[in-house]
């Protein structure tokens, strides 16, 4: 993050310098683009490269250097020479040149032949003023003798006093740019306030300097960013890789916590498990203590059961043959209740006969009745009409009728007797089928409770025969080898002398 940061910061750095650079081109070129069409440079350079001195030959602007404050006074002195070229010393150049300058076309070139360098030196050591105009400007040896003849004041009015004590050929100058003479004056105003030819061509320096730093800065801060965008692609490559590293290793961290998970829930799986199994070895204690018990119970209704197995033969015997009493009995009781359920059955079809005989008399009765109430309306109505030979009919008919009913009535008064005997007769037999269904029933549990009782001897018996065969014993043998005047109570000690003895081993077992 943070060289992306300086990343930016050089961005923005770089397109600074580079907008400033792009100024900087622009202000120098317009410099150099006012400065060649004032001093017409491009057709003297031309001129020169067909010559082939083009590159041999310096501007005087550029091979000059002033002392700064006195720009004016210089370019007062050498106005008419700022736009010259300055050759290279050699003999041969300035000859060939010189034969080339007749042919020249209406054109006005100024060049500055400049001599051997040690001549140069010497004659400017020997003959320069100390208060004299070269003393504060670096120039060709040609100009310098020029400049040597013109002195300096700090301003016009020591300038004016020194004028009568100048010499033949001085002159007398000042930081502004006022030039006197013997007989002569020259000022000019104007150009040096706003800045002339050497003004300009020291602008065209400086702008070329800060623009040489500044391109130097712009490739400086260029390799910067370059190396920190390689900083940066080195870095996010191995940010790339140490993302894919922990990819990696958050894959195998998350493989190793589910493995961890799973360690930990067989962990608990196996604590459970262990929990379980000390629980259970408890238990399992206990129960052998309680096995332990049991076997020493076993062992004494073992003996008890020994006694008790000569018994449970003779008991089996007897209960055979009591479940055989039992079943003759209820087979007998089976037959006494099919006889009283068949004597019932021809009862209440007797019974039946008479109810349906003392319904056919209630009915004649009813009818007789009707006769007689018929025959006592008509007898009435005969005698209040005129009693005779009819009463005596209807009374003889009455006399029929309630005869007819004596009759009816006596039989069913002895219908009625009949019926109620039997019904008498059918509950003597109902009770007597209770009775006997009751005693069945009474023969049929006696039988299932000597049955169960049978079961119950027979599993006992079985159990008592496991339990012997899980002693690796044999039952015969067992009986007889127990002697004759065996005793529950004895065989009951030594059983508790034995369970002691295993109860020591079992500790001893447990404790190995």
């Amino acid at each position: 993050q943070t060289l992306r940061l300086q990343q930016q910061t050089l961005q923005q750095q770089l397109q600074e310098q580079q907008s400033l650079a792009q100024a900087e081109q622009g202000r120098l070129a317009s410099l150099q683009t006012l400065q060649d069409e004032i001093l017409q440079r491009g057709e003297h350079l031309s001129w020169l490269r067909e010559h082939h001195l083009g590159e041999q030959t310096e501007a005087l602007l550029t091979a000059i250097q002033v002392e700064p404050g006195w720009e004016p006074a210089v370019e007062m002195v050498l106005a008419d020479w700022l736009d010259a070229f300055c050759l290279p010393p050699g003999q041969d150049a300035a000859d060939t040149l010189l034969a080339e300058l007749s042919a020249l076309p209406q054109a006005e070139l100024k060049l500055i032949l400049q001599p051997a360098a040690t001549s140069t030196t010497a004659a400017s050591v020997e003959h320069t003023a100390t208060d004299s105009l070269a003393q504060r400007v670096r120039a060709p040896a040609a100009l310098q003798r020029l400049l040597e003849r013109v002195l300096v004041s700090a301003d016009s009015v020591s300038a004016l006093a020194r004028r009568s004590a100048l010499q033949a050929g001085q002159s007398v100058v000042t930081p502004d740019g006022v030039w006197l003479g013997p007989d002569w004056l020259r000022i000019q105003r104007g150009q040096a306030a706003s800045g002339g030819l050497l003004q300009r061509e020291q602008d065209i320096r400086e702008t070329q300097q800060q623009l040489a730093a500044r391109r130097e800065n712009i490739e400086l801060l260029a390799a910067t960013q370059e190396q920190q965008q390689q900083q940066l692609e080195t870095l996010q490559e191995q940010i790339d890789s140490a993302r894919t590293e922990l990819n990696a290793e958050t894959r195998e961290h998350t493989r190793l916590l589910n493995q961890v998970d799973l360690l930990e829930q067989r962990a608990a799986s196996v604590q459970q498990r262990q929990q379980a199994l000390v629980l259970e070895t408890v238990e399992l204690a206990t129960e052998l203590e309680q096995t332990r018990g049991e076997l020493a119970t076993a062992r004494q209704r073992l003996a008890q059961t020994l006694q008790e197995m000569s018994t449970f033969e003779q008991q089996q015997v007897d209960f055979t043959t009591r479940r055989q009493q039992l079943q003759e009995a209820l087979e007998d009781c089976g037959a006494q209740r099919e006889n009283a359920r068949q004597a019932l059955t021809e009862q209440k079809l007797r019974a039946q006969s008479w109810q349906a005989e003392c319904s056919q008399l209630r009915q004649s009765i009813e009818r007789v009745q009707s006769q007689l109430e018929q025959i006592r309306q008509r007898l009435q109505e005969l005698h209040s009409r005129a009693p005779g030979d009819d009463v005596t009919a209807l009374r003889s008919q009455l006399d029929q009728c309630l005869q007819q009913q004596l009759t009816s009535e006596q039989r069913l008064t002895d219908a009625r007797q009949a019926l109620a005997e039997q019904e008498q007769a059918i509950r003597a037999l109902e009770r007597s089928r209770g009775e006997l269904d009751k005693r069945v029933s009474s023969l049929r549990e006696a039988i299932q409770a000597q049955q169960l009782i049978c079961h119950e001897a027979q599993v006992r018996r079985q159990t008592l025969v496991d339990q012997i065969n899980e002693l690796e014993l044999d039952l015969s043998v067992v009986l007889q080898a127990l002697p004759d005047t065996a005793a529950e109570a004895d065989w009951v000690k030594r059983i508790e002398a034995v369970a002691t003895r295993i109860q020591r081993l079992g500790a001893i077992n447990l404790a190995a």
